[in-house]
């Protein structure tokens, strides 16, 4: 069954669906997450739902309330979703190929998977109309110490790859540490959150990418040189936009659009990685680099055009970026 048809269904179908065809990969995935964190009461029908939910998003009960009163400008924004990752014709069965692909373990990361992460993330969520019906009475005491595991768990390994990244260029590596934490508590796991984490990567990967964007705009303020033509180290390497990459060229288009990436100018480099790898909304992008929305779009407009025409001279299809 492809995505656009799943998400024609309730999600309580989607659910169902998945609890079905996923069952002994959702199982794993709980095993792996209480390698990290305690889960809670989280069952695999409740990694099911977050799943089917992710399909197609769901819409903030902000929104509702904007919408309610008629309030329906800019704010009221779609939420990303996996048919935006994947696209709509990626069967149910490749997502399921993605997301439960194992990622072994390294160094100080446990062996995981990204319906793993996923599983993870869920029981750091301190939003009830997320969860599954039988769940929605979130243990906010529960889903605190389940943060403040995989802080204690990672800060460790996030200080130390700011540091090799940074040294002290930017700043104290645990005080930029604390605060892509805070930033990563507030864009998803409060009971206001931004959006809603799909575990397109491992937690404390997206962790590292905050902290690093963080670093770079402290490197004015302390001094810091060269390392703002650094790339972001042992970060997830990009997936390749949906519809872009025929056949299997796949190793190709990645080696093409880093290079493409490259060649971009700082700022507009740190721009498009932070909107579109990263995911990170406009509004934050704005907060980090401390210039308004509107100059955001800016470097957004302009680095999507100079990554279209280097992708069209390398010979790919530049429709999907």
């Amino acid at each position: 069954m492809k995505l656009s048809e799943m998400a024609a269904l309730s999600c309580e179908e989607r659910t169902e669906t998945i609890v079905r065809q996923w069952w002994p990969s959702l199982i794993e995935a709980l095993t792996l997450a209480r390698d990290q964190v305690n889960t809670g009461p989280i069952a695999a029908p409740a990694v099911a739902w977050v799943t089917a939910y992710n399909i197609s998003g769901g819409t903030h009960a902000i929104e509702v309330e904007l919408e309610r009163q008629g309030q329906t400008e800019s704010k009221r924004k779609p939420k990303r979703n996996y048919i935006d990752d994947h696209g709509a014709t990626t069967t149910l069965e490749e997502l399921h190929d993605r997301l439960s692909r194992p990622m072994p373990a390294k160094g100080d990361l446990v062996a995981s998977s990204k319906l793993a992460e996923l599983t993870v993330s869920v029981a750091c969520e301190q939003r009830g109309d997320w969860q599954h019906p039988d769940h929605r009475d979130v243990d906010d005491k529960a889903a605190k110490l389940a943060v403040g595991t995989l802080v204690l768990r990672y800060s460790d390994y996030v200080e130390r790859y700011i540091r090799k990244a940074f040294r002290n260029n930017a700043g104290e590596p645990s005080e930029i540490t604390a605060i892509a934490w805070s930033k990563m508590y507030a864009m998803y796991w409060s009971p206001e959150p931004r959006g809603r984490f799909r575990g397109k990567s491992r937690i404390v990967s997206t962790v590292c990418s905050i902290a690093y964007f963080t670093a770079i705009e402290e490197l004015p303020h302390h001094g810091g040189g060269g390392a703002l033509d650094a790339a972001p180290m042992d970060l997830p390497a990009p997936e390749e936009p949906p519809g872009l990459v025929e056949g299997g060229d796949r190793d190709r288009f990645r080696e093409v659009y880093q290079a493409c990436l490259e060649k971009l100018e700082v700022r507009r480099r740190q721009a498009f990685i932070m909107r579109y790898e990263r995911e990170m909304a406009q509004k934050d992008v704005a907060t980090v680099f401390g210039v308004t929305e509107a100059r955001v779009s800016q470097l957004l407009k302009d680095a999507r055009r100079r990554m279209k025409d280097c992708m069209i001279g390398a010979g790919f299809d530049p429709a999907a970026l």
